[in-house]
């Protein structure tokens, strides 16, 4: 994670790998207590920059992200370079900012995944979270594009991917054009 003080009042974080609390040894993971120490460092007032390329990862983190950036003044604009995958769409994702997808960069969304070991109770309690997880997904990602949860949730169902080369800008509410040439192998965000 670094911090890059821009020209005028504009500050770049770069976000470079998964979304762990810890749980790795990758020192290019991030989560919620890194960023938040790093928002802490600049003014909230000025225009923040983010690059993103993040496999994904923890969703209660990237929830918490989500949550930090949304709290920020300035004008926030989210630059994909290379993958937004699985929880980095959380981020993306954020409603009142400006998601640009440099070309070439991906985005991947599908719904929540888990493991756990345990009884047939332990079982069911996490397949309850992970549909709480997934609704509250889904509940972003309506937010930001303006399509029907219900479309969304046949999205992530099949763990759709998203390219640039489909003409699809993010940020931009899709034409009627666009939303109907969205298929099971593309997903716009």
């Amino acid at each position: 994670m670094k911090i890059e003080m821009k020209a005028g009042n504009k500050t770049c974080l770069s976000f470079y790998g998964p979304i762990c609390e810890g749980w790795s040894d990758d020192d290019k993971c991030f989560d919620e207590k890194i960023v938040k120490n790093l928002l802490s460092q600049i003014n909230t007032n000025d225009e923040l920059e983010v690059m993103i390329n993040s496999p994904g990862g923890q969703v209660f983190s990237a929830l918490a992200i989500n949550g930090l950036l949304a709290q920020h003044k300035g004008q926030v604009t989210i630059h994909v370079a290379g993958l937004a995958a699985s929880a980095a769409t959380i981020i993306t994702s954020l409603k009142n900012a400006k998601c640009v997808i440099d070309k070439g960069s991906m985005m991947m969304i599908h719904n929540p995944s888990s493991a756990v070991a345990g009884t047939s109770d332990d079982m069911k309690h996490e397949a309850e979270i992970l549909e709480k997880n997934a609704q509250s997904i889904r509940s972003i990602y309506a937010e930001k594009t303006g399509l029907e949860e219900k479309k969304i949730k046949a999205l992530m169902d099949a763990g759709i991917t998203f390219a640039k080369e489909h003409n699809l800008i993010p940020g931009v509410t899709l034409t009627q054009e666009q939303l109907a040439s969205l298929t099971t192998d593309m997903v716009w965000l």
